[in-house]
């Protein structure tokens, strides 16, 4: 277990359920486009389970297919492989570079910066690599150092919100708040969770889902480092915002016949439909329109597309033959790029479902 070393002062309790402050903010984040879609990604048993910068990867698995992203262009794929970062070009598949970095990483909004997870002397930090070069831009020390042999993985999941914003959740139970700008730290958020590890922020940034395995989703205002609300569910899997920022899509942690996907209405706080089956969804992602939501299944090799609104039955993608645990869409929305952790990155026609092409493999 990782001991939790906490700043002084008082821990913030706020904990309620949606009030009209909630909802105002929320309602104030519905503009333009998600953050979730940047960061989805697939771990298929690999992940690091020691306190270093490298990947402990089981044999076969050559991404780290829980951490994919692309750039706002959707012109360069980028997920943790082996012990690095591989670069793709998404028109050729072609493995365009690799990075030094860690199992987690994240692409900035402006398409200029990497964000990346390091361990130091036993502190999870994060690296902000310049996109173009793999070059370390910051290094942001300010997450609690982890005793050795804990288990500790580094940091756990990585965001950037609108205005050079950049979320990280920690094994020290915490999310911390960074300035991209000058690599300052803002708020730490004391999450209920001892281990936040889904973090999104809805379009426009004035709200950052927190999911965690062990307690329900918590909305923060990272400019006031206050807690607004937390969903009346179950603790989730994963949390997205549609890129009109009026939905909030979670899939519960459950592994069983009770897993469900529910949509949002971020204005209200209120539930508006589920998926109906109970699936059991791994990763989400909206299309670009916000009208599909896609996801990636834990015991399923398909990717379902659902459409958000009106009685349609979704649709399934196959095309990989184990389970795929990131799904990113292409800015125009006619390509899907699954990421799997034995056959790396496959894009999928998202009209017909059928390959596309299968992207190069980094060599072992």
């Amino acid at each position: 277990m990782v001991r939790r070393h906490r700043p002084p002062g008082p821990r913030v309790t706020r904990r309620r359920h949606w009030t009209g402050v909630a909802a105002g903010v929320l309602a104030l984040a519905a503009v333009a486009s998600t953050a979730g879609c940047s960061g989805e990604e697939d771990d298929p048993g690999g992940s690091g389970t020691g306190l270093s910068g490298d990947v402990d990867r089981v044999p076969g698995q050559l991404v780290v297919a829980d951490w994919a992203a692309t750039d706002p262009a959707g012109e360069r794929l980028v997920a943790p492989c082996l012990d690095e970062l591989c670069v793709w070009d998404t028109a050729s598949g072609a493995l365009r570079t690799t990075y030094d970095g860690g199992r987690v990483v994240a692409w900035s909004p402006d398409g200029e910066l990497l964000a990346t997870s390091e361990v130091e002397s036993n502190r999870p930090v994060v690296e902000l690599l310049d996109a173009a070069t793999g070059e370390v831009s910051q290094t942001l020390v300010g997450h609690d150092e982890v005793e050795p042999g804990e288990g500790a993985e580094g940091i756990q999941a990585l965001a950037f919100g609108a205005g050079g914003v950049l979320a990280s959740a920690g094994p020290d139970g915490t999310v911390r708040l960074w300035s991209t700008d000058d690599g300052s730290a803002g708020a730490a958020l004391e999450t209920a969770s001892d281990a936040p590890d889904q973090l999104a922020f809805s379009p426009g940034g004035s709200v950052l889902a927190v999911a965690a395995p062990d307690e329900p989703v918590e909305l923060w205002d990272p400019a006031s480092g206050e807690q607004v609300a937390v969903l009346d569910a179950p603790p989730q899997e994963t949390v997205v915002y549609s890129p009109d920022g009026r939905l909030l899509a979670t899939a519960t942690s459950a592994a069983d016949a009770d897993a469900t996907v529910t949509l949002w209405d971020t204005a209200t706080g209120e539930p508006l439909r589920t998926y109906p089956g109970g699936v059991q969804a791994y990763r989400l992602a909206f299309s670009p329109d916000g009208v599909v939501l896609a996801m990636t299944q834990k015991d399923d090799a398909d990717v379902l597309l659902w459409p958000v609104s009106g009685d349609a039955t979704p649709r399934r993608v196959s095309g990989l033959a184990e389970p795929a645990r990131s799904v990113l869409w292409s800015p125009d929305g006619s390509t899907l790029w699954a990421v799997s952790g034995t056959e790396g990155v496959v894009a999928l026609d998202a009209r017909t479902g059928r390959e596309r092409r299968r992207f190069e493999l980094p060599e072992e």
